[in-house]
């Protein structure tokens, strides 16, 4: 796809979070704030999936990879759910950044708060 976007308003690009920071490190003590490099490897349409690898000693370590569907205000989201945890993962989306939040459901308690800047396309 090169840097064309798609309707989406994300083509390919590498988003880079510096950091991507715990909001309550009492309550989620096993968060910590990290470099964390998301890969846009697909778009269409509605639907972008994000691969996110965290940075740890200069390495890329995978964290997970998640489809987000775009809402009718504009922002993505993905939900995540494990045997220990229910997450929902927030972006809104504008030119090359990208501003998350991630909380846990049901509650919507905020446990995490990103930005992320476009440093390179695929």
């Amino acid at each position: 796809m090169g840097d064309s976007r798609s309707r989406s308003g994300i083509s390919h690009p590498r988003l880079l979070a510096r950091p991507s920071t715990c909001v309550d490190k009492v309550k989620f003590p096993a968060c910590k704030d990290e470099e964390v490099i998301y890969d846009v490897s697909t778009a269409r349409g509605d639907t972008v999936t994000l691969r996110a690898d965290k940075v740890v000693n200069g390495a890329r370590e995978f964290m997970n990879e998640s489809q987000f569907v775009r809402g009718a205000d504009g922002s993505w989201t993905a939900e995540l759910e494990t045997p220990r945890y229910h997450l929902r993962h927030v972006i809104a989306v504008e030119r090359d950044v990208m501003k998350g939040r991630l909380m846990t459901l049901p509650d919507q308690v905020l446990v995490r708060r990103m930005s992320l800047r476009r440093v390179g396309t695929e």
